[in-house]
């Protein structure tokens, strides 16, 4: 099922909001919370995953990219949308909902993260998968409750 612009663009401000509500009670169990949104990339997108596969997004990927300064770059793509909410640690948006990103068509050598299942990475076993996916949906049912 796609899902409307609409309906991501909330996702995306919601689960930011929540991040830096966190970051500024300075409370969240998780680390890297307190950095956000440097070196963030990879678990703001597997939260994406999470939040947008439960409001039953069905084709969603994760895609990785260098920036200028060289440093890789990792995001969403759900239903052709690009999804991004660590953009702004590189001076990019704060939030990206967008089929065509002018920022993400500045970066490099864009392609899918890796061969996905379920929105992580293959490669791993069923109970590491498992044991990831608690752990971002541990994360973003305390971040939604901020």
């Amino acid at each position: 099922m796609a899902v409307s612009r609409e309906i991501v663009i909330e996702i995306a401000e919601c689960l930011r909001r929540g991040i830096v509500l966190a970051q500024d009670n300075g409370d969240h169990p998780e680390s890297w919370v307190q950095r956000f949104p440097r070196n963030c990339c990879n678990n703001a997108a597997n939260l994406l995953v999470v939040a947008l596969r439960g409001v039953g997004a069905k084709k969603i990927f994760r895609e990785i990219g260098t920036v200028e300064n060289g440093d890789r770059h990792v995001w969403v793509n759900v239903d052709g949308f690009r999804v991004d909410i660590t953009a702004d640690q590189f001076d990019g948006p704060t939030i990206v909902v967008a089929i065509d990103s002018e920022w993400h068509a500045a970066i490099t050598d864009a392609k899918p993260y890796s061969d996905l299942r379920d929105g992580l990475p293959d490669g791993l076993s069923s109970e590491e998968i498992d044991r990831l996916t608690e752990i971002h949906e541990k994360t973003l049912k305390s971040l939604m409750a901020k």
